[in-house]
């Protein structure tokens, strides 16, 4: 993509964090202020039920604001707008993107990504390792860069864990037992693929070798503990403190 120059770059529009009105506030301060001093000259007989009245209209009003932040039809200037901009330039973006939360479950994706794996709704949006599964070579080279960014957050996450003290001997199983399950649930994916995917000598060998290493990778996790730790966000933290 071409860059911006300085020119275009000086013309853009951007008044997404532009502060609240200034009038508004003043004109509201005004009142206030014009009806204390108007309520000066009043006896205190009479404007005593006036105070009374003023401060109920006051209290129904901020608990309305209360509400109506609540609910979303109220909010705050700059973040917030700041987001709904970031967000429509995603949803615009010719590239397709995609976001997982912990666990896998897909939370985003826009409509260049639907296009791509051919989903319309949450049910069937398939992940980014599997969207090319049709094609083995894709398919598998897609899978090693999402599993790279798996490995590599998995790897700071220990790195951070061992910083904090914990056992290294602990944190080591863990990230071995993990790895396994990923190659695990890489080679059972596979599987329905090589089964259908042909009656030649080359299908035959590829599925015999996919559920070989399936049933290895199975009993080896059969012979490792449980997971001592989780992930959250990129901190490994001990299962009976997240809990």
């Amino acid at each position: 993509m071409p860059e911006l120059s300085s020119s275009a770059a000086e013309a853009a529009l951007d008044r997404s964090e532009r502060p609240g009105r200034v009038s508004l506030l003043l004109l509201l301060a005004g009142l206030l202020v014009g009806a204390a001093v108007g309520l000066s000259f009043v006896a205190n007989e009479q404007a005593q039920p006036i105070i009374l009245g003023l401060l109920a209209l006051l209290a129904m009003a901020g608990v309305f604001c209360l509400f109506a932040f609540a609910i979303g039809a109220i909010q705050l200037t700059g973040q917030g707008t700041r987001n709904d901009v970031t967000k429509a330039v995603v949803d615009a973006a010719p590239d397709g993107m995609i976001a997982m939360e912990e666990g896998g479950r897909p939370i985003y994706a826009n409509a260049a990504y639907l296009k791509l794996a051919g989903s319309d709704t949450f049910t069937n949006l398939r992940p980014v390792e599997r969207v090319f599964v049709g094609s083995p070579e894709v398919s598998e080279a897609v899978y090693r860069l999402a599993q790279a960014a798996r490995e590599g957050i998995l790897a700071a996450a220990v790195v951070g864990a061992l910083a904090r003290g914990e056992e290294a001997g602990l944190l080591a199983t863990h990230y071995h037992s993990l790895l396994l399950a990923s190659l695990r649930r890489h080679l059972q994916l596979s599987l329905p693929f090589y089964a259908n995917g042909g009656a030649g000598r080359w299908w035959h060998e590829q599925y015999a070798a996919a559920k070989a290493g399936y049933e290895q990778t199975t009993a080896l996790l059969a012979r490792l503990p449980e997971p001592r730790f989780a992930l959250h966000g990129f901190d490994l933290v001990r299962r009976e403190l997240a809990a």
